[in-house]
């Protein structure tokens, strides 16, 4: 899957796999298994295995974390991201589902 996202339509190919990673967390949820944890790792070694966020972050910085060297990717654009999504995104999802539990329980 990886190899996929190499040639010229990298970006397409990044925000389809964020919106595949969102798909899935909607249908399933995502597991985080501590015992699959390697804390010598500061990444995911496995591209598929990160998340919607990690994919939506590569979108908006032009590339991921590893493309900085090569000028490809921003990582002013990466913390723009992050402190949107940390701040506002979140934050957000939880009201809507506070407001969905309080209308359910009318």
């Amino acid at each position: 899957m990886q190899q996929l996202g190499y040639n010229d339509s990298s970006m397409a190919f990044t925000v389809g796999c964020a919106a595949a990673q969102a798909l899935n967390t909607a249908i399933e949820d995502e597991i985080f298994d501590p015992d699959g944890i390697d804390y010598n790792l500061t990444d995911n070694q496995d591209t598929e295995g990160n998340d919607a966020s990690f994919f939506a972050a590569c979108a908006c910085a032009n590339g991921p974390i590893w493309q900085i060297k090569s000028g490809k990717s921003d990582s002013s654009k990466r913390q723009e991201f992050w402190e949107w999504w940390l701040m506002q995104a979140v934050t957000a999802a939880w009201e809507a589902v506070k407001e969905q539990k309080e209308f359910v329980n009318l």
